[in-house]
Formats: C-alpha cells, structure tokens, sequence
C-alpha cells in the first residue's frame, strides 16, 4: 500500500516522520497508510500557510468567492468516492457521509457570496 504524501506550500512532499496506519474501525482492516510530519516540515507547513495568507489576503472578493465556488464544484464533483472514504476510515454510514459533503460544498458557497453585503457591493480587500 502506498503512503499518502503531505503538501506543503502546494508540493507534495514525503513525509519524515513514521507512516500512519489509517484502520477502518468496524473490520480493523488498514484502508489507508498516510504519512506524517518531522517538526521541521510542520514548521514549513505553517511559514508556507502564512504565506498563503498573505497572498489569500490581497485577492478581491470576488475572485475569493470564485475560487471557494470552484472548491464547492469540485467537492461535489468527488463526493461519492470521498463520502466512501471517510465511511472507510470512520465506520460512519455512507448517506451520512454524502450529506456531510454536500454540507461542506454548501458552506464553501456561502462564504463565497458573503464577501457581498446586503446591498449587493463588494467588501474590499483587508
């Protein structure tokens, strides 16, 4: 079985520290080997997030919004094999696990409108 890798700053990246055995906790049986940080590539983890924050911070609002929409998209998009994973590695029935992704698109799409108020203006850029 082959190990997941990290990301970090948009890379993917093996991981240092020991592989983790991801157990599927009705059969015990491993459904996934995924791969854990050193310290050192958690503290890149965290410069590279604070990076992106920076970069995520100047984008105009309706850029963001189109981006967290495309995130929606695609989250609907792989629902069922994700909604199949998580039943995998969780034990949690899959309708549950499909609500729960069409839940998380739902939300991306919010926050992708609330950049506008009520009024239909765009909030600008922090």
């Amino acid at each position: 079985m082959s190990v997941a890798h990290l990301l970090i700053g948009g890379k993917a990246v093996a991981g240092a520290g020991e592989p983790i055995a991801v157990e599927n906790p009705y059969t015990t049986e491993t459904v996934a080997t995924v791969a854990s940080a050193s310290p050192e590539q958690l503290d890149a983890a965290v410069a590279a997030a604070r990076e992106a924050f920076e970069s995520w911070s100047r984008t105009p609002a309706l850029e963001r919004g189109e981006m967290l929409h495309e995130v929606a998209r695609r989250l609907r998009e792989s629902g069922e094999e994700l909604a199949r994973t998580m039943t995998s590695e969780g034990g949690k029935p899959l309708i549950e696990n499909r609500d729960e992704i069409e839940w998380c698109a739902a939300a991306f799409d919010y926050y992708a409108e609330i950049g506008r108020d009520s009024a239909g203006r765009v909030i600008p850029p922090i």
